[in-house]
């Protein structure tokens, strides 16, 4: 699989301007070689949080495959770019329910392409650093996708989330309709609430953002500090 990459582009990266760009998968180290790219995406995990190498922190495979593709990358001057599966991480919520992002119900949410994960739980600093820091330090990539977060966020309705509402703003979270518990900020109630109803909704949109804001800058930070 290749896509163009756009003139668009950031100038921290100036070879990132346009060229090709394949996402590897298994028994594609011969179209690697054949096609010599500009940037290959060599492995990570998905939303099911499996690694693709024997990983310290939660599930991975053996890391063969992903390796003989380094390898070749390595040898023909190839650009890496690793992937992540950000906010939905299956692994992550089974070994650790407490992490999991919850609806109004209080009921753990669903995406059905992954498990949502709450942002103010541990999951940043004890789960997604940890292993972006396995990564950077294995492989040494150039690059790295983090996959799902612009449609995978959502508000958390947890204990945790609710008192560090209240700290921030000394207001309680919305009573939500649960036939409408992921409405977006922009459109307000879907039944024309009273003002403040309405005030409070974008309230409590604004500070998830603000959550998720934090979660993303440290990733970026990391990213920084290996130059990815």
């Amino acid at each position: 699989m290749s896509e163009q990459v756009t003139e668009n582009e950031s100038p921290r990266f100036p070879w990132l301007r346009s060229g090709l760009v394949m996402l590897l998968s298994a028994g594609s180290e011969r179209d690697l070689q054949e096609t010599n790219p500009m940037l290959a995406g060599v492995g990570g995990s998905g939303h099911a949080g499996v690694m693709s190498y024997p990983s310290e922190i939660g599930p991975g495979g053996d890391g063969s495959s992903i390796q003989r593709a380094v390898d070749i990358c390595r040898a023909q001057g190839v650009r890496m770019m690793c992937h992540y599966g950000g906010v939905l991480n299956d692994a992550a919520g089974e070994a650790h329910p407490e992490w999991l992002r919850r609806g109004p119900d209080g009921q753990p949410g669903d995406t059905m392409l992954g498990t949502p994960i709450c942002l103010n739980s541990s999951y940043l600093e004890e789960w997604v650093l940890p292993q972006l820091k396995e990564m950077f330090e294995l492989w040494h990539p150039q690059a790295l996708w983090i996959d799902g977060e612009c449609w995978a966020v959502g508000p958390c309705y947890c204990e945790r989330c609710r008192q560090l509402f209240h700290g921030e703003t000394g207001r309680e979270g919305p009573e939500i309709d649960p036939d409408h518990p992921w409405m977006e900020a922009t459109k307000g109630w879907p039944a024309s609430p009273a003002l403040e109803e309405d005030k409070l909704w974008r309230e409590w949109m604004a500070f998830h953002r603000r959550c998720f804001r934090r979660y993303q800058k440290a990733m970026a930070d990391l990213c920084h500090q290996y130059d990815v």
